[in-house]
């Protein structure tokens, strides 16, 4: 299997971080590997939603990134806590086809040719979207604040985040001058239906916070033409964590 580039050079620093965080363990890269493959057979993977969608250029699928970005982060298509608003698909105000507008990337448009019906074709294929009595609403969790190059919404961004964090955590255990952020907030025992409060202070003071960082590093970007050698690739995110927890008729030790 040959695979693309990217996801290759991505691969390999995924691996990289992994050898790193083994050896801090005392577990070999082998052993880890042995271990997912073990775990990998007790997963079921259900099937691509976004599997006749090849056609598909980055271009597109970048824009349709943006599309959800700005339904997340554009005061007039969230409600007071944050959270993205029912929309017509069509229409001269707020709708999803003003979206595809305000998702232009005059630098890669000649390469990004889906319409708009093609482009809301493929949301509702990749369940980002659904339909209510109110209109269109993003399903998606995806929403970055840089614009210009949000990341894909397929499979690739996954190996992306899960890479750079392995990163991060590898730098900070044996990285050189300095450690990078790395903060996590968390609580065991949670009550499920406060997790959407969370999820609205994020909407509101995380998404306003990423957005002055992003102000920051776009004022300060570098001359896209030439690559320095002191030029490095920079970034910050936020990802809200919701895990299930087994309820057990006896309190777990650690837990008490």
């Amino acid at each position: 299997m040959t695979l693309a580039p990217k996801v290759e050079n991505t691969l390999n620093r995924l691996m990289e971080s992994i050898a790193v965080v083994g050896q801090y363990c005392d577990v070999s890269v082998d052993d880890m590997i042995q271990a997912v493959r073990n775990s990998y057979k007790n997963v079921t993977i259900p099937e691509p939603p976004m599997a006749d969608s090849a056609d598909l250029s980055t271009a597109d699928r970048d824009r349709m990134g943006s599309m959800l970005s700005l339904w997340r982060t554009t005061p007039a298509y969230v409600d007071d806590d944050g959270a993205p608003i029912p929309i017509p698909e069509r229409g001269e105000g707020v709708c999803l086809e003003q979206l595809y507008k305000l998702a232009k990337d005059p630098s890669v448009e000649e390469s990004a040719t889906a319409s708009f019906d093609d482009v809301l074709r493929f949301l509702e294929i990749s369940t980002s979207i659904e339909r209510t009595a109110d209109g269109l609403l993003s399903k998606s969790g995806y929403g970055g604040v840089r614009m210009s190059s949000p990341a894909h919404i397929n499979g690739y961004a996954m190996l992306v985040y899960l890479t750079e964090y392995a990163g991060t955590v590898a730098h900070n255990l044996y990285g050189g001058q300095g450690g990078r952020f790395m903060k996590v907030s968390q609580v065991e025992r949670f009550p499920a239906d406060q997790a959407r409060v969370v999820s609205r202070m994020l909407n509101r003071q995380g998404v306003a916070f990423l957005e002055q960082i992003d102000s920051f590093m776009e004022d300060k970007r570098a001359d896209a033409e030439q690559i320095n050698a002191n030029d490095i690739r920079i970034g910050v995110g936020m990802y809200l964590i919701e895990e299930p927890l087994r309820p057990s008729t006896e309190p777990d030790e650690g837990m008490r």
